[in-house]
């Protein structure tokens, strides 16, 4: 549209200097007869007469070839400015202040095909809300019942797909309607539609699916790569043709550092790895492959007709915002060139350590910014094992203020628990690849190697919690039978040190995990999303017995305080908000009171492990906050005019 308006200006002057030309060009070139000349001219009529043809014609003939000149010069800056790439224009888009995007599941804001309109989510887990806005409007419009995540657009940009908050893949009309499901789908990690139908994420652990909107079953259009350790595909994109998808492959379900962007022929299965060490692959129609790494948007030149790289990779853009939980990445693009984007930093790096009280004051702990997760106090209180980056498992000393690396890079460890008496870490232990395979533990203070609990377990095995006397460790391990994410085991470990045979604990439909051992050792906190949302439960040690729901609204990552009969869990949004509750055992009967809001504020929420962890004196806390003192995701949408243009100045290699 900008582009038409300022060629719409151009062709006007064309015009106008072209009937300049037609009516007065070539006096204009050789000047207009003076009354003195006049006279003369009368004089030489018969001189003039006698003058032979051409020369008559040849004033008149050059007049001609100059004319004939200027419309060939006219005509090519007229083509020359059509064929020129119009400069990108960047755009603030405003989203009313009562709104909240809903980042959680994907990208929350997304760019119709066409380039016309965008469709946006806001809200909260299972109350989120779609909207749609054409880019002409200032105004967007809800989707009457489309209540859901992970939005995309048909191919026409009439329609609007998207996870509903009941488990379903639903599509709707873009001007209205009623939603209708086309498919069941417990996952919101992405879909793309094509001419053949959706492909779609069916589970968090599985391979892409596709389903016609003419009916039928769903089938399988990729499969999860044993050799590769794989565990789920998603966000896909089918590539132009239709016969073939882009999507990314993990083997962790909940960090994508060390992911694969792969394309896979949707006739075949058979799947290519196009980069390693990336997430959120996404081809644009210039002829390229973009992706994330390393909190970077790197474009690379791409043959989509082979799905060969035919270039180096190019550094795009540094501040998208993306999600090294789920391995997305807030961006969009239509096929004309119109991108939009939320900018911030990753979500899962650069905080700093804070302890925090109970009025949710806080104070600098470890005032060096960085990637840290999964805080963990030692049993004294004296100390804190933070996980660092992916696979380094560091100890800071609250007295002396140091910082002690316990593994080195290439770092095999995340997820550090310690053991009751506070002489080792448990932790996850992965492979160079940085796939899980089991649980092991080291010495706390540095001495030693790393000695391994489990055996090589094909399934990831997070640990979380040991019982008091520190004769098991309460751990999360992928379903054997699904390869969901989770099931609750234990490990039983003898008086030696020597690890028994895993047992299994708790399943339920829908995952469970974070099991927390109560300081009594006689209970069990855990969440579950059997409800369809996550929430706090406890459940009797080692049992049989029934169980107890603790959160209301929502909750994750319970921690028991070991001072009081008191337990605490965060909330299930982007900021950390933490409840306490009060409890009390009765004739064997585990009783909650209601929960109590702690504090919530400008505390980031770095999934996939606990974003905070409880001091022994139960009056203290350790919680993350975000460099520049403000939780992500404050910047409004930017849209962007001529994305392209900009893309292929940046790879130094022209428009495609």
């Amino acid at each position: 549209r900008f582009g038409q308006g300022a060629f719409a200006g151009r062709r006007d002057a064309r015009h106008f200097e072209l009937a300049d030309l037609e009516h007065g060009g070539v006096w204009a070139i050789h000047g207009s007869p003076s009354v003195a000349a006049a006279s003369d001219q009368r004089a030489s009529e018969k001189t003039d007469d006698q003058r032979s043809p051409l020369r008559r014609i040849l004033p008149w003939a050059v007049a001609c070839v100059t004319g004939l000149a200027l419309l060939i010069v006219l005509y090519a800056y007229w083509r020359a400015s059509r064929s020129a790439p119009s400069a990108p224009m960047e755009l603030s888009l405003a989203i009313p202040s009562d709104q909240v995007l809903y980042t959680a599941d994907g990208p929350a804001i997304v760019v119709s095909p066409d380039g016309s309109r965008i469709a946006y989510v806001t809200g909260a887990p299972t109350q989120t809300q779609i909207y749609i806005r054409d880019l002409e409007k200032s105004e967007a419009t809800p989707l009457e019942g489309a209540n859901g995540s992970a939005p995309f657009f048909s191919p026409d940009s009439r329609w609007v797909g998207f996870f509903s908050n009941d488990g379903k893949l639903e599509v709707v009309s873009v001007f209205g309607g009623t939603p209708f499901a086309v498919a069941n789908a417990d996952s919101h990690r992405g879909a793309s539609w094509g001419k053949d139908g959706i492909v779609f994420t069916k589970e968090v652990t599985s391979g892409l699916y596709r389903v016609s909107l003419k009916g039928g079953k769903t089938a399988a259009v990729t499969h999860l790569d044993a050799a590769r350790n794989e565990i789920t595909h998603r966000w896909p994109q089918i590539l132009p043709g239709g016969k073939e998808v882009l999507f990314t492959a993990s083997s962790d379900n909940n960090n994508f550092t060390r992911a694969d962007v792969e394309a896979a022929s949707l006739v075949t299965g058979q799947a290519k790895v196009l980069v390693e060490n990336a997430y959120f692959g996404r081809y644009l129609p210039t002829g390229y492959l973009t992706y994330i790494s390393g909190g970077t948007l790197f474009a690379e030149p791409f043959d989509a007709n082979n799905l060969r790289l035919t270039g180096p990779p190019m550094p795009i853009l540094q501040n998208i915002q993306s999600d090294l939980s789920n391995g997305s990445a807030q961006l969009s693009f239509s096929e004309n060139g119109t991108g939009v984007y939320l900018t911030g930093q990753a979500l899962a790096s650069q905080v700093r350590v804070a302890l925090v009280d109970r009025k949710g004051d806080a104070t600098p702990l470890v005032r060096q910014p960085g990637d840290y997760f999964a805080p963990r106090f030692s049993p004294d209180g004296k100390q804190l094992a933070l996980q660092v980056g992916i696979g380094n498992i560091s100890v800071y000393d609250l007295a002396r203020g140091t910082m002690t690396p316990l593994t080195f890079p290439p770092g095999d460890c995340v997820s550090p628990v310690w053991t009751p008496d506070g002489k080792r870490i448990a932790c996850a232990r992965l492979s160079s690849a940085g796939r899980g395979t089991g649980i092991a533990w080291l010495a706390s203070d540095g001495a030693g190697s790393v000695e391994r609990l489990t055996t090589r377990a094909k399934e990831r095995q997070i640990p979380f919690s040991w019982s008091p006397d520190g004769r098991a460790l309460a751990f999360a391990q992928y379903s054997l039978t699904t390869g969901g994410c989770c099931e609750i085991w234990t490990l039983p470990i003898n008086p030696s040190g020597r690890p028994g045979n895993p047992k299994p604990f708790i399943t339920a439909q829908g995952g469970v995990g974070a099991p927390a051992f109560s300081p009594d050792g006689h209970w069990l906190a855990y969440s579950s999303y059997e409800s369809g949302e996550s929430q706090v439960y406890v459940a009797p040690y080692p049992g049989p017995g029934g169980k107890w729901e603790i959160s209301v609204s929502g909750g994750q990552f319970p921690v028991w305080s070991k001072s009081g009969h008191e337990l605490f869990y965060q909330s299930l949004a982007t900021n950390l908000a933490l409840y306490a509750v009060h409890y009390s055992v009765q004739k064997g009967s585990f009783q909650a009171g209601t929960p109590a809001l702690l504090f919530q504020g400008d505390f980031a929420a770095v999934d996939p492990f606990p974003s905070y962890d409880v001091a022994p004196d139960g009056k203290h806390f350790v919680a993350f906050e975000p460099v520049g003192g403000k939780a992500p995701m404050s910047a409004p949408p930017t849209v962007v005019l001529n994305w392209f243009t900009r893309v292929a100045r940046l790879t130094g290699s022209g428009q495609k």
